[in-house]
């Protein structure tokens, strides 16, 4: 009977991870399919409208998020810096893959795929196509959307379950 129960939490725990990496592996794909798109189509530094508060432009920012840290000596530093935070996240959902709800698991993976597609950038193109613009906020991608969607609803789903818990209690 034991034996059983480790061979089911294997199970449950592969089950789980298979979320992580799909939402991993599309995330990622989805941002390179966007921005190869946006580099075919719209030439570096030019804009296209596509409706009155939408354009698609073809930039690339050599920092991170709102051109912080924007001079090209911090390149090597975001990049150690990126590779860090991919590895934490996967060393921390691998081995936490029983405890984290499913939720928690596709949000570490849209993560992951938002910090994977800028890293490419970063690594091939010196810098990040950003190209998505509202005119009233800085430009940015669907790497960018990935990260902060992803931390977002774990912030929430974390804020939630806290509050149910300390209810309970």
């Amino acid at each position: 009977m034991p034996e059983s129960s480790g061979k089911n939490r294997e199970k449950t725990g592969i089950n789980k991870l298979s979320f992580f990496y799909s939402s991993f592996a599309i995330a990622f794909l989805i941002d390179r399919v966007t921005k190869s798109l946006v580099t075919l189509k719209i030439p570096e530094n030019c804009s296209v409208k596509v409706c009155g508060f939408l354009y698609i432009n073809n930039i690339k920012n050599s920092g991170i998020c709102f051109g912080f840290l924007e001079n090209p000596s911090y390149l090597p530093f975001i990049i150690i810096l990126s590779v860090i935070a991919l590895l934490v996240i996967l060393l921390y959902v691998q081995n936490k893959k029983l405890e984290l709800p499913i939720f928690s698991h596709v949000c570490f993976g849209l993560i992951c795929g938002g910090i994977l597609g800028n890293l490419y950038d970063r690594i091939l193109y010196r810098g990040v196509i950003d190209f998505i613009d509202f005119l009233v906020w800085p430009v940015f991608n669907l790497a960018d959307t990935f990260i902060v969607c992803g931390i977002a609803c774990l912030l929430i789903f974390h804020s939630r379950s806290r509050k149910r818990a300390s209810s309970v209690s």
